[in-house]
């Protein structure tokens, strides 16, 4: 019969084939322990008794005329409590890891109001600034009328209406003295008119506004030229003739910085980004716009995004095609197509604190540039298409502390050049995880797949794959971990290899399965990891006669159906497409016990 020991939650499974065997094996520990003793003498300890981390091989099934091997390790004689999985060294990594992405220059800019106080000071020392209740206003001499041009420090008393008669825009701030404190006030637009040109407010060469709000302007405010500053700020409804920004950056150089400033409801996007610099976009609402929330074009070369809320909006959340991004704590939820979605040219990005939900004609994360990807702590749930899409053009994707459940169709679906999946959960998707083809490494530590409609885990045609950690996929309604390959062995076939505590338990068809034409998959178990599929309504190998795997090192089955099962569920016999850690198939005869998952009520 087989006998179960556990230690330290690890299950293995020891061959007692009869009594004689028995007996034999209580010789063998009489003298292991003798051995024990007269090595303790000698000064060289237990160290002596450590068995080998070379690779146990067992290879094929009863189904498909595989033969059962294993290495010379006598399993019998490793003493009581001793594992191999405790003494193994750090498994190698056998995909490099992604570049991080570099941090956007702020110019000096620092959040908070510390600043424009200090500009502010510096403004009152001028000849031209009054002082009345400790405020600065404009020069008495001085109307302010839409149309304006400033180049000092100007605070509005009281809303500007601007009309169709209004030549094109609210007001002009030039240079870096210029600065507009609307304090609260409004700069309202000839809203509806056949005015296609009209700005609320234009910066340029490093001017600055804060405190307003604006509306009704085919575009709310433009931004040109050098290190303007937008604050504490609110722009809603911009459009008209042709359509119009809430915010739109335009022209040579510069860091441009929108903080603290709410931008929706326009005919296109909230924010347009589109000058030849530096953007930094700090605590914004980009909400209910008929285009995208945010957009960064080709044009921009680095953009910082943090504290972002982009929701409801026509088209994307938040759509980036700067050389390099960084978004940081963002909500991209409710919009029409992908949450967040990053294109070329992009070199790299780096996502952290992401929430991307409920977007119904798409993904949460869509990535489709030519470069590094970083994704660190995101939930992308109830997604129309994909939690998390990456096309084939990405060279190097990390994702990092990933939740990823209840979308309409993968988890998370990658097609990167390498991707290195950490500390990921995906549950409750048609696929939880699905790593396809062009792939040519990946690598999988500490993932947890269950109660997805189709598979937990599925590997198509990846070259290299490494298991690091605990891997577990169960309850799903097909395969618990699904392997692919229709690369031939001439060209390298498949690589799976197991350094990872892998459990497939529950599934209602394979717990693992090799699809397809397995003859170009090799399945390696190092002696660092360990796999048990327990309780799974299918069998393993798949469905064709012809799978014909190569499996190396030690695998803990018992797959059951509804025949084989006892009242206590405990004790099974071996299937067709069973293996254990044991030196024959004709030990696949036995009964096996185990401890497993009850069987699952289907």
């Amino acid at each position: 019969m087989f006998v179960s020991n556990n230690n330290n939650n690890k299950t293995t499974l020891r061959t007692l084939s009869s009594s004689s065997s028995s007996s034999s094996s209580s010789t063998t520990a009489v003298k292991t322990l003798l051995l024990v003793l007269i090595l303790s003498i000698l000064g060289q300890g237990a160290s002596a008794l450590e068995v080998p981390t070379s690779s146990r091989v067992i290879t094929n099934n009863l189904r498909s005329g595989l033969n059962i091997q294993h290495d010379n390790r006598n399993l019998h004689d490793v003493p009581k409590n001793y594992y191999y999985h405790d003494k193994c060294e750090a498994p190698p990594s056998l995909c490099g890891k992604c570049d991080k992405c570099k941090t956007c220059d702020t110019c000096g800019y620092q959040r908070g109001y510390d600043y424009y106080q200090a500009m502010l000071e510096e403004w009152a020392k001028t000849e031209e600034a009054q002082v009345a209740d400790g405020q600065w206003y404009a020069p008495a001499d001085k109307t302010i009328q839409c149309g304006a041009t400033i180049t000092g420090f100007t605070k509005l008393n009281s809303n500007l209406i601007c009309n169709a008669n209004d030549a094109s825009s609210g007001l002009v701030l030039s240079g870096r003295n210029a600065v507009l404190d609307c304090a609260k006030n409004s700069i309202v637009g000839p809203t509806g008119t056949s005015n296609s040109n009209s700005i609320g407010i234009t910066l340029i060469g490093g001017a600055t506004a804060l405190n307003c709000n604006v509306q009704g302007f085919n575009v709310g405010v433009l931004m040109e030229d050098g290190n303007n500053i937008f604050k504490d700020s609110r722009v809603v409804g911009s459009g008209g003739p042709g359509g119009g920004d809430n915010i739109r950056t335009r022209g040579e150089g510069g860091c441009m910085t929108i903080d603290n400033v709410e931008t929706s409801y326009s005919d296109y996007d909230g924010i347009d980004a589109d000058h030849n610099g530096v953007i930094n976009i700090y605590n914004v609402k980009a909400n209910g716009n008929q285009e995208r929330g945010v957009r960064i074009q080709d044009n921009v070369e680095c953009a910082n995004l943090e504290d972002i809320e982009a929701v409801g909006n026509g088209d994307e959340g938040i759509l980036s095609e700067s050389t390099d991004l960084n978004i940081i704590n963002a909500r991209a939820n409710g919009n029409s197509d992908d949450g967040i979605r990053i294109n070329n040219p992009t070199e790299c990005a780096n996502l952290e604190n992401i929430e991307a939900s409920g977007n119904y004609e798409d993904d949460g994360i869509d990535v489709r540039h030519n470069g590094i990807l970083n994704i660190k702590n995101a939930k992308l749930f109830r997604n129309e298409d994909d939690g998390i899409d990456i096309d084939s053009s990405v060279n190097c994707a990390n994702l990092e502390n990933i939740e990823a459940f209840q979308n309409e169709k993968e988890g998370i679906q990658a097609r990167s050049n390498i991707v290195n999946i950490i500390n990921v959960k995906v549950f409750e998707n048609r696929d939880g995880m699905e790593l396809l083809s062009l792939i040519e490494c990946a690598s999988l530590e500490n993932v947890e797949a269950f109660g997805n409609d189709e598979n937990g885990i599925s590997l198509s045609s990846v070259p290299k794959v490494g298991l690091y950690g605990t891997i577990t996929s169960e309850f799903n309604d097909q395969d618990g971990l699904e392997i692919f390959c229709n690369i031939s062995p001439a060209n390298g076939g498949c690589e799976v290899k197991v350094f990872a505590d892998v459990t497939l338990t529950g599934n209602r068809d394979d717990g693992l399965d090799f699809n397809g034409d397995g003859s170009g998959i090799t399945f390696t178990v190092d002696a660092c990891g360990s796999v048990k599929i327990c309780s799974n309504r299918g069998d393993i190998g798949g469905d064709d006669d012809d799978d014909s795997p190569t499996i190396d090192g030690e695998i803990t089955c018992d797959e059951i159906n509804d025949s084989v099962v006892d009242p206590e569920g405990e004790d099974f016999e071996c299937q067709e497409g069973c293996f254990a850690n044991v030196g024959s198939a004709a030990a696949c005869q036995s009964p096996v016990h185990a401890y497993c998952y009850p069987k699952p009520e289907w």
